[in-house]
């Protein structure tokens, strides 16, 4: 981490990613979908999509403390047709559905 010219701290990805992994698996998510999530956020502000990145974290955390988001979500193929699928992710997060 060093601090930049507008007064926030700049981290490395790796660190952030990292960061975000544990957070989410402080929250319940299993550590494979805490570091799909975590690594989605990170790509998204490598990509300048800061509204899609890591910002997102304290909000997604809240939704899981709150159990409006299934940590550990039975994820379904509910029907198929030749060119489409209807997927019920259990309310879990949408990265890892």
């Amino acid at each position: 981490r060093r601090a930049a010219s507008s007064g926030h701290e700049r981290w490395a990805a790796e660190d952030l990613r990292i960061f975000g992994q544990a957070a989410f698996e402080g929250v319940g998510l299993p550590a494979g979908d805490a570091a799909l999530v975590a690594r989605c956020l990170v790509h998204a502000d490598l990509r300048a999509q800061a509204g899609h990145g890591i910002q997102r974290l304290p909000i997604y955390n809240k939704r899981l403390r709150a159990k409006v988001v299934n940590p550990k979500p039975q994820i379904r193929v509910e029907r198929t047709s030749p060119s489409a699928v209807a997927v019920d992710g259990d309310d879990g997060m949408g990265f890892v559905v």
